[in-house]
């Protein structure tokens, strides 16, 4: 590999990691891949979300008359799933470890737009709409 492609080898490699921890499930190893398993005190996922949050705070978009909001946003990621392991842990002593996969906002947003459908595709139903199109999705 030339010496030029080892920044962005180091970063696909950081951004494997990254998705792999926020989609986590397994409680063993899956395909040999660490950050695929269930976060936990063992697996070192502190260490890798200090690593990325310090690598997104330095990432410079080159071009760009903003900073995409992913950027911010992956940081605010990193930290809420701190803040919840550690409170989960704390609070229920018998938990020890921590689904990622089962803490994101895909199953919501999914949910609303089966609710917008089952209202016509109503992006803004009322309260009565909204829990007949609800009721929907569960019965």
């Amino acid at each position: 590999m030339p010496s030029e492609a080892i920044a962005t080898a180091s970063l696909i490699t950081k951004m494997d990691m990254l998705f792999d921890s926020v989609h986590a499930s397994t409680p063993d190893l899956k395909r040999g891949k660490k950050n695929s398993t269930k976060l936990k005190e063992s697996t070192g996922y502190i260490t890798l979300f200090r690593e990325i949050k310090e690598l997104f705070k330095n990432l410079n978009f080159f071009e760009c008359r903003s900073t995409p909001p992913s950027k911010e946003g992956w940081v605010w990621t990193f930290n809420g799933l701190e803040l919840v392991r550690h409170y989960i842990t704390k609070k229920h002593k018998t938990v020890k470890s921590l689904s990622t996969r089962r803490i994101q906002q895909d199953p919501l947003e999914i949910l609303f737009g089966f609710i917008r459908a089952n209202c016509g595709s109503n992006s803004n139903p009322t309260t009565s709409q909204f829990v007949a199109g609800l009721k929907l999705n569960f019965f």
